[in-house]
């Protein structure tokens, strides 16, 4: 059994282990695999260029694939690890999926899965894209006008209590981690508004 790990270097080591026998009856000399790894998610590491997609699609489906392309780019960037090729895929994948998104923005800044050819606008997804629009500011020109028509139109939603109207209806529930309800609309977009940076006129 080796005593320490060269860094960088990667190894696979089998080992005998006690199980009880009823249990294991067909098995002459039962193995475990043990993965040890200084990162929890360094197994994760070698498949994060898979996520950095092109963006398509209806607006739901494009900017699902848009915000990978800035997450991983970050993740790269903090841990040192980021290539000059995946970040020129990353950037070019988010300056191709910003200008597609903007094919989904009503007049009044809202956005949905169809855009203008549909005349529901769809608060989750506005809300989404804001964020991601916000994120991704750090690696491309986004227009601060965008960010700032879609928080207007979310602010209009805003009720007495203080929520958020859920208007619209999203295709993919996963956009918004599988919940549709007020306090849950309230608490992504506030969050949103902080990470955001707005002053409180623009999130008035």
């Amino acid at each position: 059994m080796p005593s320490s790990a060269v860094k960088g270097i990667q190894f696979l080591m089998l080992f005998p282990c006690s199980c009880p026998t009823k249990s294991w009856r067909d098995l002459a000399e039962p193995l475990s695999l043990l993965s040890p790894s200084g990162d929890i998610t360094g197994a994760v590491l070698q498949n994060l260029a898979e996520l950095l997609q092109m963006p398509f699609g209806c607006g739901e489906q494009n900017v699902a694939k848009f915000v990978p392309n800035i997450l991983v780019l970050h993740y790269l960037e903090k841990i040192k690890q980021v290539t000059p090729e995946i970040r020129q895929q990353a950037l070019e994948h988010m300056q191709s999926g910003y200008q597609c998104q903007l094919l989904y923005k009503h007049d009044n800044g809202s956005y949905s899965a169809f855009g203008k050819h549909e005349d529901e606008d769809n608060t989750w997804l506005t809300a989404f894209v804001a964020r991601a629009f916000g994120q991704a500011r750090a690696y491309i020109y986004i227009d601060e006008q965008h960010v700032k028509d879609a928080v207007d139109w979310l602010g209009q939603n805003q009720l007495p209590s203080g929520c958020f109207q859920s208007v619209g209806k999203l295709f993919n529930n996963h956009l918004k981690g599988g919940v549709d309800d007020e306090l849950s609309l309230t608490a992504y977009i506030t969050a949103s508004f902080l990470e955001l940076h707005l002053d409180e006129k623009m999130s008035q």
